[in-house]
């Protein structure tokens, strides 16, 4: 016991110093292959002003614990300043409002596994991802320091929820990247309001809502709200999105807990929970025969998500696959994700992406890449820029003629966790966007709902689902009638089953 109170104390002491704890390895016949550095780090840093709603939710989380965090009342110079992803520290400006979390605490230890980059697991065993670091998970903008931030630019304030306007406005803006924004965006589309959204950067502009309601939806997203004259000239207004979701295809094996059914069916509770619970979307699941009947068309949907997992043969007929065609073709949103995602794309013929074979060796036990993320496409709104994809031994995409919302950097750049072979990565797209008829179709390489902990991921995920359809002119792009497609995608829905079967 008194050793165990030590190490609180050794730990606060080790993170004054910016020390941080080596590995090493207790499995009988390894060695460390893979050192924690020797470099300093006496802090990280969260900013602010980049993706704050999320931000403030990781801030949150640590403070729930514990944790201390700091806030930058004033802006900081730092001599030695990494950023995440970055191959080196150099002087930086760490602005205002962001959030500092100093090692020199009790729970330094893990702060470090909480924020730290990679992991530095000391030899390539794995039986689960090899990347857990929570800020690139949440494709957070940050870094960590390797001197001691200036004492008199750091406040004690732990982070609360931000005020609201302080007086009534004809609008009310935020910025809309964050999954907390996405989340009240929908949330007022429900309630009536009009929202609109600025191409490119993202911001969202609400009205037709009263100050102290909107403040009280914005503060449990804790968004920022500041009041505006009106929607900014060139914004882009937003519909309500109302989401189907393809039932799960595969049986699932009453009193199992094996592998057929978590690895089979986790998408589709993920997904589930994470339209509901983080982006405030009610889905409805459709299978075969609903959407056989014309659900999709009669219902009102202006999305359909397919979660990940398998694809047996005849789940999905001919009339179905049909009907998703022709949903797309008049301007639905087909959101598809993984293997399954894109089989169901192929087999309705709305997608031509495929599939690119992995050399041998190729291994991601759940790694970290460096991305660039295209913020002129809806999809990528708020989003654009730099960021990093958890890669859990995803499928390999081609662009297939669509817009490749997200691209792995060249030679597949690793940034966190371990990987063999995965070059093969670079200039892929992890996240596609394409036209059909009227509609758009967007294929997802990796689980945007992955656990529900990839931030980075959902914000993504609210962008397709929030994203207005193509503009018109984009449904010239084919001159087959609606009809015509229906009947061609079911003709050949039996050989497109049997080649798209997932795994």
């Amino acid at each position: 016991l008194p050793a165990w109170a030590r190490s609180w104390r050794q730990a606060r002491d080790q993170g004054a110093r910016g020390a941080l704890l080596p590995n090493r390895v207790v499995q009988p016949g390894q060695s460390v292959r893979f050192r924690v550095p020797d470099g300093p780090v006496h802090g990280y840093v969260l900013r602010g002003d980049v993706h704050g709603a999320d931000a403030a939710a990781l801030a949150e989380r640590l403070t729930t614990v514990g944790v201390r965090v700091l806030r930058l009342t004033a802006d900081a110079s730092a001599a030695g300043f990494r950023g995440y992803g970055e191959p080196a520290a150099g002087p930086a400006t760490i602005a205002a409002g962001s959030y500092y979390v100093p090692l020199a605490q009790p729970a330094k230890h893990w702060v470090q596994a909480m924020l730290g980059q990679d992991a530095f697991v000391p030899f390539p065993y794995f039986y689960d991802v090899s990347s857990w670091s929570n800020p690139l998970l949440m494709g957070l903008a940050g870094g960590w320091s390797e001197r001691p931030l200036p004492a008199d630019a750091v406040a004690l304030d732990a982070p609360a929820s931000p005020a609201g306007p302080a007086a009534d406005a004809p609008a009310y803006a935020f910025a809309g990247d964050s999954v907390g924004a996405l989340a009240l965006a929908t949330e007022l589309l429900v309630r009536g309001a009009a929202v609109v959204r600025e191409p490119v950067g993202g911001a969202i502009t609400a009205s037709g809502v009263g100050r102290d309601e909107l403040t009280r939806l914005a503060g449990a997203r804790r968004v920022e709200l500041r009041g505006v004259d009106g929607p900014p000239a060139g914004a882009v207004a937003l519909r309500t999105p109302r989401v189907a979701l393809l039932a799960v295809l595969a049986p699932v094996i009453t009193g199992s807990a094996g592998p057929e059914n978590s690895d089979i069916h986790a998408s589709h509770g993920w997904t589930r929970f994470v339209l509901a619970q983080r982006l405030g979307v009610a889905a409805d699941v459709l299978g075969d025969a609903e959407l056989a009947a014309g659900r999709l068309r009669d219902g009102g949907y202006t999305a359909l998500v397919v979660a990940d997992g398998q694809l047996p043969a005849g789940a999905l007929g001919a009339d179905a696959l049909a009907q998703v065609q022709a949903f797309v073709a008049a301007g639905g949103t087909f959101v598809g994700v993984r293997r399954l995602g894109l089989a169901v794309a192929r087999a309705a013929g709305i997608s031509t992406v495929a599939v690119r074979p992995a050399p041998p060796g190729f291994r991601v036990p759940g790694t970290t890449f460096a991305v660039t993320v295209d913020g002129r496409d809806p999809l990528g709104w708020g989003a654009g820029g730099p960021g990093f994809q958890l890669d859990v031994g995803d499928p390999i995409l081609t662009d297939g003629g669509g817009a490749a919302v997200v691209r792995y950097d060249p030679g597949g750049r690793r940034v966190s966790g371990y990987a063999a072979r995965s070059a093969v990565l670079g200039g892929t797209p992890a996240l596609v966007d394409a036209t059909f008829g009227a509609g758009r179709v967007a294929l997802f390489a990796s689980d945007p709902s992955f656990r529900a902990y990839v931030e980075a991921g959902q914000r993504l995920l609210g962008n397709a689902l929030l994203a207005p359809p193509p503009a018109p002119v984009a449904a010239l792009r084919t001159a087959v009638s609606v009809s015509r497609l229906a009947s061609a995608g079911a003709r050949r829905s039996a050989a497109s089953r049997r080649s798209a079967h997932p795994r």
